[in-house]
């Protein structure tokens, strides 16, 4: 089984003929309904090819810059039921992954809620949206970026939240501002959410105390990628990290885990940026040499 991210028209026409077979043909749902794709502002879709033959699909809305929506999750009935479904979700959420998004959403049939549950998923029973074919469930995951199976289950999320809020989203407006109010205003919360990491750490070994916690892995996911790609990409040039002491000594004390190193793949992360990027913002498809990494290592 091969998952692709859809770029050639033969690929759209195998998407599309997923979604005929399985939800026009198998569900009786009205062709204008399941294909409300002109509504969606450039969405991309996954495929999923066993040798030739098409067997599965998703679409992938991105409604903000740090939010993706996973949507018509589609398996064509004589795979269903063989985890195709599962390793579909799961290379996309490793796509969204690399492009610095860190939550999915998908709106979830009513019956298949506990599919998503054991994905990571979480419903809100209090958003169900009744429909005339099913009903669905909305539910939201955040993604880390690492899948380290050394972190606790923990009572981190208040901080995952703070990361999210003063971190991650105003990182990712100001890397996509179209004014130099909007630059300059998110450029300042990233760096004011940079100096209290800085003194958190100045205080502590990690974001909570002496223990790894998944804000620790929300916040590695970060930071590995803010010289690669943000310093320059989204023009957060205040400073480097090897320019803030407590938090240089800090990611490349988790550098030097073996679960985190293992996983933490600078090139790729280049590649899977930049190259993901359109012709009008890098119409020749470069992915920058730099940075030199040599020093991560303790």
């Amino acid at each position: 089984m091969e998952v692709i991210k859809v770029t050639k028209e033969w690929q759209r026409a195998a998407s599309n003929w997923v979604r005929i077979k399985t939800m026009v043909e198998g569900k009786g749902i009205a062709y204008d309904i399941e294909f409300d794709d002109d509504n969606i502002e450039n969405p991309d879709y996954f495929l999923v090819l066993d040798e030739e033959k098409p067997v599965a699909t998703c679409r992938v809305e991105y409604s903000d810059t740090t939010t993706a929506k996973i949507e018509r999750v589609i398996v064509i009935p004589e795979y269903q039921g063989k985890g195709v479904g599962r390793l579909m979700i799961t290379e996309v959420e490793k796509k969204l992954r690399t492009y610095g998004y860190n939550k999915s959403f998908i709106s979830s049939r009513e019956t298949k809620v506990g599919f998503y549950e054991k994905l990571g998923y979480t419903p809100d029973w209090d958003g169900l949206e009744e429909h005339e074919v099913f009903n669905c469930v909305p539910t939201q995951k955040y993604l880390d970026v690492f899948d380290i199976d050394a972190v606790q289950n923990d009572s981190s999320n208040e901080y995952i939240k703070w990361l999210d809020e003063y971190l991650y989203d105003p990182a990712f407006r100001a890397g996509s501002a179209k004014t130099q109010e909007s630059y300059e205003e998110n450029y300042d919360k990233v760096f004011d959410a940079i100096d209290k990491i800085e003194d958190i750490l100045s205080k502590k070994k990690y974001i909570t105390g002496d223990e790894i916690t998944k804000a620790d892995v929300f916040l590695y996911s970060f930071l590995v990628r803010f010289e690669a790609v943000y310093y320059f990409a989204f023009r957060l040039n205040r400073n480097k990290l090897r320019d803030l002491n407590n938090i240089w000594r800090y990611v490349r004390e988790l550098y030097s885990i073996e679960s985190f190193a293992k996983k933490t793949d600078f090139e790729e992360i280049k590649k899977e940026y930049y190259l993901a990027l359109d012709d009008e913002r890098n119409p020749y498809h470069l992915v920058p040499d730099g940075p030199d990494v040599t020093d991560w290592s303790i």
